[in-house]
């Protein structure tokens, strides 16, 4: 697989973070196990109409603000 960046390391992590074994030895979830839950269950409920305008126009405000960052 060729790098399609340069600037991205060639270097990729083949296990997904989900898949490791958690070091938590209750077995309790993690925060990042947390988070990626969280961000799944959003992305459930992103098909929601009333979410859809909201990306959009956050964005344009992203933009607005005159950040030096890369909108990509």
């Amino acid at each position: 697989m060729e790098p399609t960046d340069p600037t991205e390391p060639t270097v990729e992590p083949t296990v997904d973070p989900s898949e490791e074994p958690t070091r938590d030895p209750i077995g309790e979830p993690t925060e990042t196990e947390q988070a990626e839950e969280e961000s799944v269950q959003e992305s459930t409920t992103a098909e929601d109409p009333s979410d859809e305008p909201q990306s959009p126009k956050k964005d344009q405000d992203l933009a607005n603000t005159g950040s030096p960052r890369c909108l990509c």
